[in-house]
């Protein structure tokens, strides 16, 4: 039942890091408002030019739609890109104007475990980077989390470990 179960965790492990590895790519867009269902690639070049000092070709965007969203207001937008260089470029001059916000599209576990490291009481400082989810501790240290973790005792089991580390001890 036990090997069964390990089995059952590394397999929702494995699918939440392949739904995240074919993310990699993307940006998600809130409150990007257009005019009468404009064209969404012309329109994000334009507002990247305009308020990110950025030129993009129309080749740099694989594709972009609109979610559907049950909350009201404008429904938030996925933009794909065609390589790491153009999202990172994006992604370090985020500020758009209007209220409009970039953000790394998360899978929904690894936003439930961001929520739970934050919410953690050794945890100072939780964030996404390049397909993990790391936390870092109020004494400094810096791990990276699985969705299926338990926090308390990763974080335990990585100072035991740095411990040992700097004792010389295997």
């Amino acid at each position: 039942m036990e090997d069964t179960m390990n089995k059952s965790y590394a397999a929702l492990s494995m699918a939440n890091y392949n739904e995240q590895y074919s993310r990699k790519f993307n940006i998600k867009m809130v409150n990007f408002q257009t005019e009468n269902d404009e064209n969404l690639r012309e329109y994000f070049l334009k507002t990247v030019k305009d308020d990110l000092n950025l030129k993009l070709e129309k080749r740099d965007i694989v594709a972009i739609h609109r979610l559907r969203s049950y909350k009201p207001g404008v429904p938030p937008v996925i933009v794909k890109v065609v390589n790491s260089e153009v999202k990172t470029a994006i992604m370090r001059k985020k500020k758009l104007k209007n209220h409009v916000k970039l953000y790394d599209d998360i899978t929904i576990k690894n936003r439930d475990l961001l929520k739970r490291l934050r919410r953690h009481k050794d945890i100072d400082v939780a964030y996404y980077y390049n397909g993990s989810v790391y936390g870092k501790t109020k004494d400094g240290l810096q791990i990276i989390f699985d969705i299926f973790d338990d926090i308390s005792y990763r974080i335990e089991y990585e100072r035991t470990k740095d411990v040992n580390n700097q004792n010389g001890e295997s």
